[in-house]
């Protein structure tokens, strides 16, 4: 018959504060995250920022930089910097510093993440500052204008509310008229001196679809490109293809963008923009 343990009265009774207080004091210097490896702490933090990545990079291709934007304005070098400090840097500070022995550790973990999350607020706010607002066709061509090449000053001038702010979901086509006056001519010309032109000045955007006759009177008919540059015709045609385009209703514009030159592809009877497509037609137009 196995002996049996009678509790004493002493089991029984409560802990007293002191010995209630001394288990609270081990469990906050022992918890459960205390036992974790630096490895393991520095994977975990890998994760989470390769997560903040993903969805950086979703917001970016999808609503500020779409298609073929993205590559055209430079967003893969802001997305490199930005991710080299957000997926690369913060695990390796959390891998070097992160020891369960460290009092310190909350501390230096929470100093870590703060740091890590103003880089991140800063870095997605220039990449979003550096966003396509406007698809200008001004003179021959469109121009690709990112958000920062339209100074306050300048939007203050618009009249028409149409342009009275920029857009936040992806650019929006329109094109601009040469200025009549001499104040606003001599602002272009200082335009153009900086790299830029009347395309960066809003308060001469018109509305896309008013200027369609002089989009059609410059833009080059696909068809009949096939025997003029036939080079040119073939890289376009993988495009047609992809999305369903027929070559004889379709004319094209060079778009200038900061990184690349791009194409348009344009309906040729309501100069309605069909797609952009990364490639450079822009020679051709020289001619």
């Amino acid at each position: 018959m196995r002996d049996t343990v009678i509790p004493t009265t002493k089991s029984l009774a409560p802990m007293n504060q002191p010995d209630w207080d001394i288990a609270l004091a081990a469990e906050m210097l022992n918890p459960k995250w205390m036992h974790v490896s630096r490895w393991k702490a520095s994977a975990v933090h890998l994760l989470v920022s390769v997560g903040v990545a993903i969805a950086t990079f979703v917001a970016m291709e999808m609503i500020w930089y779409t298609a073929p934007y993205f590559q055209a304005l430079g967003g893969k070098a802001l997305l490199t910097l930005l991710m080299g400090v957000d997926v690369v840097l913060g695990p390796l500070i959390t891998l070097i510093i992160f020891n369960p022995k460290k009092k310190s550790l909350k501390l230096d973990l929470a100093s870590v993440a703060i740091i890590q999350i103003a880089a991140l607020a800063y870095g997605v706010s220039v990449i979003f500052q550096a966003r396509p607002a406007y698809t200008v066709f001004a003179q021959d061509s469109f121009y690709v204008v990112p958000a920062n090449e339209i100074d306050d000053e300048q939007l203050a001038k618009v009249v028409n509310p149409q342009f009275k702010t920029l857009p936040l979901m992806g650019p929006r086509f329109v094109a601009a008229d040469e200025p009549t006056n001499d104040e606003e001519k001599e602002l272009v010309t200082i335009a153009n001196a900086l790299g830029m032109g009347v395309q960066n000045l809003p308060q001469h955007y018109v509305p896309y679809a008013d200027r369609a006759s002089v989009v059609l009177a410059k833009a080059k008919n696909l068809s009949s490109l096939k025997s003029t540059n036939p080079e040119i015709a073939a890289y376009l045609q993988p495009y047609l293809d992809q999305y369903s385009i027929q070559t004889e209703n379709v004319a094209i514009l060079p778009v200038h963008a900061k990184n690349e030159q791009l194409t348009a592809l344009i309906d040729n009877k309501t100069a309605g923009v069909v797609r952009v497509v990364p490639v450079s037609t822009g020679r051709i137009f020289q001619k």
